[in-house]
């Protein structure tokens, strides 16, 4: 006796994920922008800003290889020779070596706790869709955006003083 057996479908290959559209050159807008005015004039003030800034840590690391006495009598004037006794007496007599060691582990302690907590944070808020993961990853975004310390206000009349 021959039974007859229906053909198995075949197997349906699953969907491609969707990819989202390529730019219509194939390159950022960023990097397409043309050359304009207000572009350049941007781009000159950023690199005057970077450029003030390598003077400044430039001053600072000259300035400290003066003494106290050089600094207050001519503020303006570069070091005459690389003293190195300043960096001595800083590691010496406030206890710097201890200091970092402290900065060292409370950095590490906290860059590591931040990645254990923000890394799975991260996965389900980008992999799950409600109100609630919505909601959440606009608190993160607006906490990115604005620092903690432009909303605290200080205020005088909350202080305790003691008369």
């Amino acid at each position: 006796m021959t039974t007859l057996t229906r053909p198995k479908p075949a197997a349906t290959p699953p969907p491609e994920p969707k990819r989202r559209p390529r730019n219509r050159r194939g390159v950022s807008p960023a990097l397409r922008a043309e050359n304009n005015v207000l572009r350049s004039i941007g781009i000159v003030l950023l690199w005057a800003v970077v450029a003030v800034s390598i003077a400044m840590l430039l001053w600072m690391v000259l300035q400290a290889f003066r003494d106290t006495r050089s600094i207050l009598s001519s503020p303006w004037g570069m070091p005459e020779k690389l003293d190195v006794s300043n960096f001595v007496t800083a590691w010496t007599v406030s206890d710097f070596a201890t200091a970092t060691l402290n900065s060292v582990v409370t950095t590490a302690v906290s860059s590591f706790l931040c990645v254990a907590i923000a890394a799975p944070a991260a996965y389900y808020l980008s992999r799950v869709e409600s109100r609630l993961t919505g909601g959440l990853s606009l608190y993160f975004i607006l906490g990115l955006g604005i620092p903690a310390q432009v909303i605290l206000i200080p205020c005088s009349s909350c202080s305790t003083r003691s008369s």
